[in-house]
Protein backbone atom coordinates (compact mmCIF):
# COMPACT_ATOMS: atom_id res chain seq x y z
CA UNK A 1 0.00 0.00 0.00
CA UNK A 2 2.90 2.49 0.53
CA UNK A 3 4.46 1.77 -2.39
CA UNK A 4 0.92 2.38 -4.23
CA UNK A 5 0.68 5.70 -1.95
CA UNK A 6 4.65 6.63 -3.16
CA UNK A 7 3.59 5.52 -6.76
CA UNK A 8 0.66 7.79 -6.99
CA UNK A 9 2.46 11.44 -6.70
CA UNK A 10 5.41 10.69 -9.44
CA UNK A 11 2.43 9.32 -11.83
CA UNK A 12 0.56 12.41 -11.43
CA UNK A 13 3.81 14.43 -11.77
CA UNK A 14 4.43 12.52 -15.19
CA UNK A 15 1.17 13.34 -16.13
CA UNK A 16 1.10 16.85 -15.36
CA UNK A 17 4.89 17.90 -17.26
CA UNK A 18 4.05 14.64 -20.31
CA UNK A 19 0.53 14.90 -21.39
CA UNK A 20 0.12 18.88 -22.14
CA UNK A 21 3.14 18.38 -24.58
CA UNK A 22 1.77 15.31 -25.99
CA UNK A 23 -1.64 16.91 -26.18
CA UNK A 24 -0.54 19.78 -27.81
CA UNK A 25 1.75 19.25 -30.05
CA UNK A 26 -1.88 16.99 -31.66
CA UNK A 27 -3.79 19.98 -32.31
CA UNK A 28 -3.90 21.49 -35.14
CA UNK A 29 -3.13 25.92 -35.60
CA UNK A 30 -5.30 28.00 -37.12
CA UNK A 31 -3.85 29.24 -39.19
CA UNK A 32 0.53 30.89 -39.63
CA UNK A 33 1.39 32.76 -36.86
CA UNK A 34 3.98 35.79 -37.22
CA UNK A 35 6.01 38.26 -34.70
CA UNK A 36 3.46 39.90 -32.07
CA UNK A 37 0.89 37.18 -32.83
CA UNK A 38 0.04 38.42 -36.44
CA UNK A 39 -1.33 36.26 -38.83
CA UNK A 40 0.83 35.09 -41.90
CA UNK A 41 4.34 33.96 -42.50
CA UNK A 42 6.97 34.90 -40.53
CA UNK A 43 10.13 35.73 -42.82
CA UNK A 44 13.77 36.02 -41.62
CA UNK A 45 16.72 38.25 -42.86
CA UNK A 46 18.92 35.16 -43.67
CA UNK A 47 21.43 34.10 -46.28
CA UNK A 48 18.50 33.99 -49.15
CA UNK A 49 17.79 37.85 -48.89
CA UNK A 50 15.07 39.48 -47.78
CA UNK A 51 12.85 37.13 -48.65
CA UNK A 52 12.78 34.54 -46.02
CA UNK A 53 15.13 31.77 -44.94
CA UNK A 54 17.68 30.00 -46.73
CA UNK A 55 17.62 30.08 -50.84
CA UNK A 56 13.82 32.09 -50.43
CA UNK A 57 11.74 30.12 -47.79
CA UNK A 58 9.56 31.07 -45.94
CA UNK A 59 9.02 29.68 -42.47
CA UNK A 60 5.60 28.95 -40.70
CA UNK A 61 5.18 29.06 -37.32
CA UNK A 62 1.97 27.73 -35.76
CA UNK A 63 0.32 28.52 -32.51
CA UNK A 64 -0.21 25.84 -30.37
CA UNK A 65 -2.96 26.88 -28.23
CA UNK A 66 -4.80 27.86 -30.75
CA UNK A 67 -6.23 31.21 -29.33
CA UNK A 68 -8.16 33.21 -31.40
CA UNK A 69 -6.39 36.71 -31.58
CA UNK A 70 -9.90 39.02 -30.74
CA UNK A 71 -10.34 42.43 -28.76
CA UNK A 72 -13.43 40.59 -26.93
CA UNK A 73 -10.24 37.97 -24.64
CA UNK A 74 -7.15 38.89 -23.67
CA UNK A 75 -4.45 36.36 -24.06
CA UNK A 76 -3.69 35.67 -20.93
CA UNK A 77 -6.94 34.20 -20.44
CA UNK A 78 -7.13 32.33 -23.12
CA UNK A 79 -3.73 30.29 -21.95
CA UNK A 80 -5.49 30.32 -18.63
CA UNK A 81 -8.73 28.77 -20.02
CA UNK A 82 -5.95 25.91 -21.68
CA UNK A 83 -4.50 25.19 -18.69
CA UNK A 84 -7.67 25.15 -16.42
CA UNK A 85 -9.11 22.64 -18.86
CA UNK A 86 -6.13 20.30 -19.06
CA UNK A 87 -6.23 20.44 -15.57
CA UNK A 88 -10.23 19.28 -15.85
CA UNK A 89 -8.90 16.40 -17.81
CA UNK A 90 -6.29 15.56 -15.25
CA UNK A 91 -8.39 15.83 -12.05
CA UNK A 92 -11.01 13.63 -13.08
CA UNK A 93 -9.08 10.36 -13.35
CA UNK A 94 -6.60 11.20 -10.60
CA UNK A 95 -9.67 12.42 -7.92
CA UNK A 96 -11.48 8.79 -9.00
CA UNK A 97 -8.57 7.03 -8.26
CA UNK A 98 -7.65 8.22 -4.98
CA UNK A 99 -11.19 7.48 -4.04
CA UNK A 100 -10.36 3.86 -5.02
CA UNK A 101 -7.76 4.39 -2.79
CA UNK A 102 -9.54 5.28 0.12
CA UNK A 103 -11.83 3.08 -0.42
CA UNK A 104 -9.43 0.33 0.01
CA UNK A 105 -8.08 1.68 2.48
CA UNK A 106 -11.18 1.78 4.37
CA UNK A 107 -12.14 -1.63 3.26
CA UNK A 108 -8.70 -3.56 4.01
CA UNK A 109 -8.65 -1.76 7.70
CA UNK A 110 -10.30 -4.64 9.59
CA UNK A 111 -11.02 -2.82 12.30
CA UNK A 112 -8.12 -0.56 12.33
CA UNK A 113 -9.16 2.63 13.52
CA UNK A 114 -5.75 4.51 12.06
CA UNK A 115 -6.50 2.98 8.89
CA UNK A 116 -10.01 3.71 8.41
CA UNK A 117 -9.13 7.38 9.49
CA UNK A 118 -6.30 7.75 6.71
CA UNK A 119 -9.17 6.03 3.84
CA UNK A 120 -11.88 8.83 5.34
CA UNK A 121 -9.01 11.24 5.03
CA UNK A 122 -7.89 10.53 1.89
CA UNK A 123 -11.14 10.00 0.08
CA UNK A 124 -11.84 13.81 1.15
CA UNK A 125 -8.49 15.65 0.41
CA UNK A 126 -9.63 13.90 -2.63
CA UNK A 127 -12.93 15.70 -2.74
CA UNK A 128 -11.41 19.06 -1.42
CA UNK A 129 -8.54 18.99 -4.11
CA UNK A 130 -11.25 18.21 -6.97
CA UNK A 131 -13.70 21.58 -5.63
CA UNK A 132 -10.41 23.44 -5.69
CA UNK A 133 -10.13 22.51 -9.79
CA UNK A 134 -14.25 22.89 -9.91
CA UNK A 135 -13.75 26.86 -8.38
CA UNK A 136 -10.22 27.43 -10.90
CA UNK A 137 -13.19 28.36 -13.98
CA UNK A 138 -14.65 30.61 -11.79
CA UNK A 139 -11.59 32.04 -11.11
CA UNK A 140 -10.72 32.48 -14.48
CA UNK A 141 -14.25 34.11 -15.31
CA UNK A 142 -12.94 36.95 -12.25
CA UNK A 143 -9.26 37.71 -13.75
CA UNK A 144 -11.37 38.08 -16.97
CA UNK A 145 -13.55 40.68 -15.80
CA UNK A 146 -10.52 42.51 -14.26
CA UNK A 147 -8.42 42.90 -16.92
CA UNK A 148 -11.29 43.44 -19.42
CA UNK A 149 -12.20 46.31 -17.14
CA UNK A 150 -15.02 48.78 -17.02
Amino acid sequence: MKKALVLVPILFFLAITIVPGLVLAQGGASGPVGPGGASGPVSGGGPGGAGGGPNGTTIVVPDPLNCPSSATQSPIVCVLNRVITAIYWIAFPVVTLMILIGAFQILTAAGNPEKLKMGRNTILYAVIGFAVVLFASGITSIIQSILSGP
